[in-house]
């Protein structure tokens, strides 16, 4: 199978279906498709019977043609991302890894379409921090909870209202943004710079206003990123964490013990926003985001200089700043079961404290209904 080949099947698969959203090559294991989240063998592949490990070697070998980086990395680590186009406008990230001395393949369908914070119902301090000059915005969440999907969001919505130079390192290149008022200059990791720390420390020789990062994952990239925000920059990123707290704690550990303070007087005046990100069953079906929501004050500092304490937690901070748009993950639990959402079951299954959104819920419920608890106990009916 040549590559023109590999080009010409998938595209033939994707003409007989256009809703397909991945393609699945592992050994042992016939030819598979995704959609709508479900694998399965189209039935004019059946009579193909399982790949080999030659076949998946093939394809591995014909993906990363003229891609000696990706090449190198595949060997070092076992893994490695991009992304290929099919069929003109059909971009696909391409993940390869190892597993049991053999390649499986796979591809997995990005959009072209970049979702207005308005599209993805975001809260709505999201257009204020979309506003931010400088300093660092970090997007918290695990892998595949939609972080690139806001940051694109809030991207676009500097595009669309700031004259600025934006320069974007991607592993891979997920949306693809078309210049309005800035001008947008997206590189990708393996075919334009070789890693992180290297392309940021080039994107600050090409006087960005806006930088954004896929993901840190090391002290070398985030020292540079520390640096970036700190002499005036706007950096965007991800960060594999489960909330302000984990994202804290993730980037001081990236560090050696000598360096705490240091690193955490640093973030301290340089982070602006942390956002975490879970998708969560929405009712009817689908997906639905919710957020925890910190921004920076004195108290923020603090904490983040001296670490928490009683009464001094991330999530005693973000309540007593609600007003201002902060929300913990409960109270974002909450809030999204109020707008019919999510269910009850699910809101108290993801919450942080179950018996405090249970009881919040309790309480919604208990308000539409026309009753209300007594002092003592007794549930009274509203007379009106």
């Amino acid at each position: 199978m040549e590559r023109i080949g590999l080009q010409a099947f998938l595209s033939d698969l994707l003409l007989e279906n256009e809703d397909i959203s991945g393609f699945n090559f592992s050994p042992g294991n016939p030819i598979r498709t995704e959609l709508f989240g479900e694998l399965s063998t189209p039935p004019n592949l059946e009579n193909l019977g399982s790949l080999e490990s030659e076949d998946t070697e093939l394809i591995t070998e014909l993906l990363l043609e003229n891609k000696p980086e990706l090449q190198n990395e595949l060997k070092g680590t076992g893994s490695c991302d991009f992304s290929i186009v099919v069929k003109d406008a059909n971009r696909f990230r391409v993940n390869i890894f190892r597993q049991s001395g053999q390649l499986s393949v796979i591809l997995r369908r990005l959009s072209n379409d970049i979702k207005s914070l308005d599209d993805l119902k975001s809260p709505e301090i999201f257009k204020r921090i979309y506003k931010e000059n400088s300093g660092l915005i970090l997007v918290a969440g695990a892998t595949n909870q939609g972080k690139s999907t806001t940051i694109a969001a809030i991207l676009n919505e500097i595009n669309a209202n700031k004259s600025y130079h934006i320069v974007t390192l991607e592993d891979p290149i997920e949306f693809v943004h078309s210049p309005n008022k800035s001008v947008i200059n997206q590189r990708e990791k393996g075919s334009d710079f070789v890693n992180y720390a290297e392309g940021l420390r080039s994107a600050l020789r090409q006087s960005p206003h806006v930088i954004v990062v896929g993901e840190v994952r090391d002290p070398d990239e985030m020292e540079v990123v520390l640096s970036a925000a700190e002499t005036g920059h706007l950096v965007i990123t991800t960060i594999h964490a489960s909330s302000a707290r984990g994202t804290i704690q993730r980037i001081t550990g990236m560090f050696a013990a000598s360096r705490e303070v240091e690193i955490r007087n640093r973030l301290a005046s340089s982070m602006k926003w942390i956002i975490g990100q879970r998708l969560l069953p929405r009712e009817g079906g689908g997906l639905t985001a919710i957020h925890e929501i910190l921004g920076n004050n004195f108290r923020v500092k603090e904490a983040i200089k001296k670490g928490e304490s009683q009464g001094r937690t991330f999530e005693d901070i973000i309540e007593k700043n609600s007003h201002e748009g902060w929300q913990t993950y409960d109270q974002a639990c909450v809030a999204s079961f109020k707008q019919k959402h999510i269910s009850a079951d699910i809101a108290i299954k993801n919450a942080n404290v179950p018996g405090h959104v249970q009881r919040e819920i309790n309480h919604h419920q208990n308000s539409i209904s026309g009753y209300f608890s007594a002092p003592s106990g007794l549930r009274l009916a509203d007379t009106e």
